[in-house]
């Protein structure tokens, strides 16, 4: 079957397809809509609209799942790559993840010098000015 790029679908038929594998995942992990529910701290209801394509699933459960169920968030956007993620994969992520934090830990801290706190202030006007996305 070929798969179709994110960018075939109309915002409708994406959410039904990104609905047909959140629904796989939950089948090949062997759980009930209510125990995925339950996992998620949402309502059962919620997980049927996000399988019936009414609906995307929210940040912090695709987060949890990613995290805890080793979700590759590529597969379930795209339907490319695989559905779970290998170990290796998850601990580059984490990894990555960390080193996000660290960064943005060091920038706070160079944002205690008033005089670095403008300088960076207006590196991020310039940029935003000239971003490729403005005007989108």
């Amino acid at each position: 079957m070929k798969t179709m790029r994110t960018e075939d679908f109309s915002k409708d038929a994406l959410k039904a397809a990104i609905g047909q594998r959140f629904k796989q995942l939950r089948e090949h992990l062997h759980i009930s809509q209510k125990q995925l529910a339950e996992e998620l701290n949402i309502l059962q209801s919620t997980v049927s609209q996000l399988e019936s394509g009414l609906v995307y699933p929210g940040f912090t459960s695709l987060a949890y799942l990613v995290t805890h169920k080793k979700l590759n968030p590529a597969w379930l956007i795209t339907g490319e790559e695989e559905m779970l993620l290998h170990q290796d994969q998850v601990v580059a992520r984490l990894k990555r993840k960390r080193a996000y934090s660290d960064r943005y830990l060091e920038l706070l801290e160079m944002m205690e010098d008033p005089e670095l706190e403008q300088i960076i202030f207006a590196k991020m006007l310039e940029l935003k000015r000239f971003s490729p996305v403005e005007g989108k």
